[in-house]
């Protein structure tokens, strides 16, 4: 089972390694570097940000550099060294709302939770969250989820890996990020692996695969392409597993692509499936390729291929080489995980060459190292336990004691801040009074004076309506002598409704001389003054005048055509609509952004042959000039009697 979970975790180590390297906005110098696996150069260049960083003051650069160097730490396994580095980075960083300090904070909780300290993981997991969360950055709370999953599968907390392999998928679908999908898809995957459900797990692989070929993810294509051939040998499907193989091999030899963990496991898998094919003459040339690997940071990975070699050797039965061989190497320096495998190798070749004893003897040792295995699983278990009740403790201690220097400081500056503001706000008070103070005085000034104006300008407004309106009358007084003076009814019904004009005009500077407000006229009381008027000259018919007007203040200028508009609909429907009853209707609305005059009675109408654009008689002439005075639409419809809307704009 270890050995599985080793194998696994070394291509998704590597895989999440190298997705933490590609972050948004860094300097395309060292991504192109890291990308080329030119470690030394990168290294380098993340010390020229950190000096300049500091020389300029600048603690955006240092931070950065710092982030630089733990990258490039943690992709040479130097886990402490790179943990020291991204402190360093989160020291020196002032705001700490920057995706670079939550950048910094994830990495320190990964580096953690790779070592098994889950509850160090999750506390620095915890204060990155909010600040990813805030910036909607998916890409930070993929990290985040990954780590946590890849840590709690090294501890073999299946359940709890589930768990976050869940809430990975939620933000995969929440934020329609395929990479993170794939990548929750691997260790979906990796899971299965673990727990010998070896068809599943392949299926949960393939699926990453579909998406990482869609995205061009070569690295994350290649590490898939090794775990499912990982499997596939553990599940003894070789053919299978060399296909995947070669699909990687193809990508590498097209591509640059920096050596990894996850790259020697691959060739690792090559060599085992060449062996069990009896290719040996191939297995030995891509031995004699891994060769020549740079191991320096990678020395738990070199094991692995010096078992492939003695594995061959064996095979080939060349007895003395697999001797001189297998003393290169301290046995001790093999990954634990792979010493069981080495000693399983050794009891065969001591048996080949008939030592029976020695063969014995490294049997027996391949069995105590399977049961010590397994012991120390469980003996692991415990202390870890044992070791995180008083991680926790210690952490919470020293949390605590963080929180009560932390609250102390802030009661301090709240107690500075709170005096500070104080005297600032007694100081602005005052300016702000005095500035009051004298913006009263001058606005009081400004005020009289203005209604002073106005109340000359009203009354002499009022004296104006006042004087036209006695001329009005005496106008009216006259065509009323003269219409004495002829005994024709005609003249007497032309003059007639030249006085209902004048006094529509006259009204309205009656109304406005004896209003308050002199520049807008209550319009229903208007209309009811003028339609009175204009009913009292036709006392002959029995018609039926009904007024529906909203309560509206018209202004002066659009009363005016308003009310010849009224009169000239009134005087051609009391003279023309009717025999001798009928009902004539006066709407006027407030429709928001204009008012809505409606004239409708239910008289004869026109006739059928008249053409309504075509109407040319003096009082629809007249309608339509005071309509267009007042920019208004005209509309005149015959259908049971005669309607005429218009459609008045607010001024």
């Amino acid at each position: 089972m270890k050995k599985i979970v080793f194998f696994l975790l070394i291509t998704s180590n590597y895989l999440f390694g190298q997705y933490n390297y590609d972050f948004q906005n860094h300097i395309d110098t060292v991504e192109n570097l890291l990308k080329n696996n030119q470690v030394k150069k990168a290294n380098k260049y993340s010390k020229k940000l950190i000096e300049t960083g500091k020389l300029n003051k600048d603690s955006l650069l240092v931070a950065l550099g710092y982030k630089f160097k733990g990258n490039i730490q943690h992709q040479n396994i130097q886990i402490d060294s790179s943990t020291n580095s991204y402190k360093k980075g989160v020291n020196y960083l002032n705001n700490k709302k920057e995706k670079l300090y939550a950048d910094l904070l994830t990495n320190i909780g990964r580096n953690y939770g790779g070592e098994g300290m889950i509850d160090s993981m999750l506390y620095y997991h915890k204060i990155a969250l909010p600040i990813y969360k805030k910036l909607k950055n998916k890409r930070g709370l993929s990290i985040l989820h990954f780590g946590q999953v890849y840590s709690y599968i090294k501890k073999f907390n299946f359940f709890e890996g589930e768990k976050s392999l869940n809430q990975l998928l939620i933000i995969a679908e929440k934020y329609k990020d395929p990479l993170t999908e794939a990548r929750a898809y691997y260790m979906l995957g990796m899971l299965n692996a673990v727990q010998k459900n070896f068809i599943e797990s392949v299926k949960l692989f393939k699926k990453a695969v579909k998406i990482f070929e869609e995205e061009n993810d070569l690295i994350s294509l290649i590490s898939t392409y090794s775990a499912i051939s990982s499997v596939l040998i553990l599940d003894k499907n070789f053919e299978g597993a060399n296909n995947w193989v070669l699909k990687a091999l193809k990508i590498l030899e097209e591509e640059n692509i920096p050596i990894s963990g996850a790259i020697i496991e691959l060739y690792s898998n090559y060599i085992n499936i060449l062996i069990k094919s009896n290719k040996l003459d191939k297995a030995q040339e891509v031995i004699d390729l891994t060769k020549k690997f740079d191991y320096k940071y990678l020395k738990p990975y070199r094991g692995v291929i010096w078992i492939n070699e003695l594995s061959l050797l064996l095979k080939k039965q060349q007895f003395q080489d697999f001797s001189i061989l297998s003393k290169e190497y301290n046995s001790n320096e093999i990954n634990i995980e792979f010493r069981p495998e080495y000693n399983k190798i050794l009891a065969e070749y001591y048996l080949r060459i008939k030592d029976y004893k020695l063969a014995f003897k490294s049997k027996e040792e391949y069995w105590r190292l399977k049961d010590s295995i397994l012991n120390n699983e469980i003996r692991n278990k415990v202390i870890y336990n044992q070791q995180k009740f008083e991680s926790t403790i210690k952490e919470k201690e020293n949390l605590q004691l963080k929180a009560d220097n932390i609250e102390q400081e802030l009661l301090t500056q709240k107690a500075n801040t709170r005096n500070w503001l104080l005297l600032l706000g007694l100081i602005a008070a005052g300016i702000v009074s005095f500035v009051i103070w004298k913006r009263y005085k001058s606005e009081a000034r400004a005020k009289a004076t203005i209604l002073n104006q106005k109340n000359v300008i009203e009354n002499l407004q009022k004296e104006l309506h006042h004087r036209v309106k006695n001329n009005l009358a005496i106008i009216d007084t006259f065509i009323e002598v003269a219409k004495e003076e002829f005994d024709n009814n005609k003249f007497d019904v032309k003059l007639t409704e030249i006085q209902n004009r004048i006094v529509s005009i006259n009204e309205i500077h009656k109304q406005l001389y004896q209003n308050s407000d002199v520049t807008n006229l209550d319009i229903k009381n208007y209309i009811d003054v003028l339609s009175k008027n204009v009913s009292q000259s036709f006392t002959n018919k029995k018609i039926t005048l009904q007024n529906n007007i909203e309560n509206i203040n018209l202004n002066a200028d659009t009363s005016f055509p308003v009310g010849l508009i009224i009169n000239e609909f009134l005087t051609n429907s009391y003279k023309h609509a009717f025999e001798k009853e009928g009902n004539i209707i006066i709407e006027m609305k407030d429709k928001g952004q204009e008012y809505l005059l409606t004239l409708s009675d239910n008289g004869k109408g026109l006739p059928k042959d008249f053409d309504i654009e075509q109407i040319e008689t003096f009082g629809l002439r007249i309608m339509k000039l005071l309509t267009k005075q007042i920019n208004g639409v005209y509309s005149l419809e015959s259908n049971n009697g005669l309607q005429l809307t218009i459609q008045i704009p607010k001024v």
